[in-house]
């Protein structure tokens, strides 16, 4: 998957989607306790009213909703290395070159070392 602009501008934008998210959950919880205020004061008062249970399931639906998909939406930190480390990690760099460079560097500070090591004897 090659990444375009447009998926680093969603990638970026994680971050508000999540407090817009969050934002939702907070009113959804609000028009709940409204909505359940109302419905038992309508059971309390025998009224046979039909619009709180209503609200009342529509905003229990939207508080889970909005409160698991705020939780399950990663951030734009997570969202990058989940999108970008396999592409590093994956690449012909990474797989055959890095460890003959390493290879390299180990060799050339064990024979520095050993150099010390005979100089201090």
């Amino acid at each position: 998957m090659e990444i375009s602009t447009f998926w680093l501008y969603v990638i970026m934008k994680l971050d508000a989607v999540g407090k817009l998210l969050v934002m939702f959950g907070v009113i959804g919880v609000i028009v709940f306790g409204i909505c359940a205020i109302s419905a038992f004061m309508a059971i309390d008062k025998n009224l046979d009213t039909f619009l709180a249970p209503i609200l009342l399931s529509i905003a229990t639906f939207t508080c889970i909703f909005m409160i698991v998909f705020s939780i399950l939406l990663p951030s734009t930190k997570e969202a990058a290395i989940l999108i970008i480390a396999p592409k590093v990690l994956n690449s012909d760099f990474v797989n055959k070159d890095l460890p003959a460079e390493s290879k390299e560097l180990y060799d050339l500070a064990k024979k520095y070392l050993k150099g010390k090591v005979k100089e201090s004897n």
